[in-house]
């Protein structure tokens, strides 16, 4: 890929304007750093350092005749590098390899672990001598295992509820029954007035439903 400004453009926004340098630098290198580009775009986006100087996302892809879906990839590459793990195995790794790893790498995060043990399980399963295919198969058969294990969790926790809805009912039915026994007892062993028989009656009534 290449970067060709579409038009010659004064940059307000100093921070922009730095980071377009980077990356238009590591263009034209011999080795084309693709790393380095994708550092330096993906800090403009994930920091909105465009929105100054263009209208929207769309329209700074047009300044760089490139891509949306481009930029938004630099973007996550760069989430990445700023999680600050596994940086001895990411050096060696390609950027494609590294973007391989970020659904990996974001289902661990929602699992709120933190960084060193993010590490930890992305090293467990990915190394630098994989291929893309092996590491994008690897992370699905990962991620698909825990989503059965997840579904399976979901399950047990809900026939626990429903265990636990019906004790709470049959409690509730034992508790009625006995008062009504002791109402009815009450009503039977006692001289009460007319009031109080009609307030106890009612109760039974209402228990019994």
């Amino acid at each position: 890929m290449e970067i060709i400004l579409r038009e010659n453009k004064e940059i307000v926004n100093s921070a922009l304007s730095e980071n377009l340098t980077n990356a238009l630098n590591a263009f034209a290198k011999a080795e084309d750093n693709v790393k380095e580009v994708a550092h330096a775009l993906g800090t403009i986006m994930l920091d909105e350092l465009y929105t100054e100087d263009f209208t929207s996302v769309k329209d700074f892809a047009n300044y760089l005749s490139c891509s949306t879906a481009k930029l938004t990839q630099f973007a996550r590459f760069e989430k990445i590098m700023r999680l600050n793990i596994c940086s001895d195995m990411f050096e060696v790794m390609s950027m494609t390899q590294i973007l391989e790893c970020a659904r990996l790498i974001e289902f661990l995060s929602d699992m709120r672990l933190d960084s060193a043990n993010i590490e930890i399980e992305i090293k467990k399963f990915i190394s630098p001598a994989m291929t893309c295919k092996e590491i994008r198969e690897e992370v699905n058969k990962l991620l698909k295992t825990s989503e059965v294990d997840a579904e399976a969790e979901a399950e047990a926790e809900e026939a626990a509820a429903e265990v636990e809805a019906v004790a709470e009912v049959d409690e509730d039915a034992e508790e009625k029954e006995s008062l009504v026994n002791y109402l009815s007892e009450l009503e039977e062993g006692f001289e009460l007035d007319k009031e109080d028989m009609k307030v106890i009656k009612r109760v039974i009534e209402l228990l019994s439903k």
